[in-house]
């Protein structure tokens, strides 16, 4: 295909700046030889009109060293109308950085060339894909999962053979716990898509689901093409673990990469690994058991640990309980000991379940969501907080104390800025195959 002539401005977002070097870092999507392009770039603010040039400017620059040798000049689609819509964007923004009575952060920060509200048929049906796309993409990232729903299916029906949709549509469904639709799209996403990434995905999701058998089949598949993917690796550990096969199943996997990179292994095990145990019964334990099992000093310091996800346990809103599992705790103290992810290691006593303090019980594990995203808030009782509440509180108190301190949720952000980086085109890793 030649190259497209005519380019697509979609968006143009303000992603920091620098009040001293009075100089914007623009994030600007736009469509153009019918694929989209994210185009990372900074200019210098002072005077709106030049402002316009410049960021055109820019925009032409950037596509034209994507094609090899260099396409024909390069135009925007509507250029006046592009224009006149950037001169607007950029006088309210210099008017509100320049507002030394400004008490209210920037709000001039995004623009998008065509409206929620806009109807899009002037465009070719290609060009509607992206701007749809683009749209329900930003509400995504704004974590609006049901209002991305719709704009994703229309994504799709406007271009069905285009793996992403299916992905963000899979995990807003999954947010608002549709989880059997979600599944569904996860496999429509990995058939379309057919990358390594989607396959994966798909993997996780119904082991996240506890599909085991069928996530099984398919981390297995991605070995067979890519033998050393750690993801998928770790995946079926993951699934040995859960579901209580013998511990030299899954210790071998993990050796293995712990062999290859100590590092990375000890990062996954305590961000990401799962160490619940999805089996009929467990042996379940009182938090007063729990530190008694696992030799600590008093309760609090086992819930502070329980809910920084440090140690693995099940939380009921409810009753602002916390529960234990036996299985579950041994798996883990193995594993972190194991690998030398804790600085003192563990040590459990099973021997202070048979003695004074009387030993756990076996029932059926409480049912639990197909895929658990975080514990709700304990409730309170009698209105008044409970020893859980204030260390929750305590907690969130500090980690929003460390957002602050790192600048998170600021609009105002460092000058120190990363180099600036070539167009990027949107694609997928390599392919599983069928």
């Amino acid at each position: 295909m030649a190259p497209q002539k005519d380019i697509y401005p979609i968006a143009l977002t303000t992603r920091k700046w620098d009040l001293d070097g009075r100089r914007l870092y623009l994030q600007c999507p736009v469509i153009w030889n019918m694929a989209e392009y994210e185009l990372d770039f900074d200019i210098q603010y002072g005077n709106a009109p030049d402002m316009v040039d410049t960021v055109l400017t820019r925009i032409r620059e950037l596509l034209a060293a994507q094609s090899e040798p260099s396409p024909a000049p390069l135009t925007i689609n509507n250029e006046p109308f592009v224009r006149k819509k950037l001169l607007n964007h950029f006088k309210r923004f210099l008017t509100e950085v320049n507002n030394n009575r400004r008490k209210k952060p920037v709000g001039s920060t995004h623009l998008a060339f065509f409206p929620e509200d806009q109807e899009l048929g002037f465009l070719p049906r290609e060009i509607q894909f992206f701007v749809v796309f683009n749209r329900a993409r930003k509400i995504s990232e704004n974590e609006d999962w049901k209002k991305s729903i719709d704009p994703l299916r229309h994504a799709i029906s406007l271009r069905p053979d285009f793996g992403q949709p299916y992905k963000l549509l899979a995990r807003s469904l999954k947010k608002i716990r549709h989880y059997e639709e979600a599944m569904a799209t996860y496999q429509k996403y990995a058939e379309v898509d057919d990358s390594l990434d989607a396959w994966l995905d798909l993997a996780k999701s119904l082991r996240k689901g506890k599909q085991f058998d069928n996530s099984e089949k398919i981390y297995h598949r991605v070995l067979e093409r890519f033998p050393a993917e750690r993801e998928a690796r770790i995946g079926l550990a993951q699934i040995y673990f859960s579901t209580k096969q013998v511990p030299e199943k899954y210790l071998t996997i993990l050796e293995a990469l712990y062999d290859e990179d100590p590092a990375w292994l000890k990062g996954w095990l305590t961000a990401e690994f799962n160490f619940r145990i999805y089996v009929p019964e467990k042996e379940q334990l009182s938090p007063n058991q729990a530190v008694q099992y696992l030799g600590l000093s008093e309760i609090a310091e086992l819930t502070k640990m329980a809910f920084k996800n440090d140690v693995p346990s099940h939380f009921n809103p409810a009753k602002a309980r916390l529960t234990f599992f036996r299985e579950e705790l041994e798996g883990w103290a193995l594993v972190m000991n194991r690998f030398d992810c804790l600085r003192d290691g563990m040590v459990i006593h099973p021997e202070h379940l048979n003695g004074a303090a009387p030993g756990g019980k076996k029932e059926k594990a409480p049912a639990e969501p197909a895929a658990q995203e975080s514990a709700p808030a304990p409730a309170k009782s009698n209105g008044k907080p409970t020893r859980v509440e204030e260390i929750l509180a305590a907690i969130r108190a500090r980690k929003a104390e460390r957002m602050g301190q790192n600048g998170r949720g600021n609009a105002h952000h460092s000058p120190e800025m990363a180099p600036e980086e070539p167009a990027r085109k949107r694609s997928s890793r390599q392919a599983v195959g069928k």
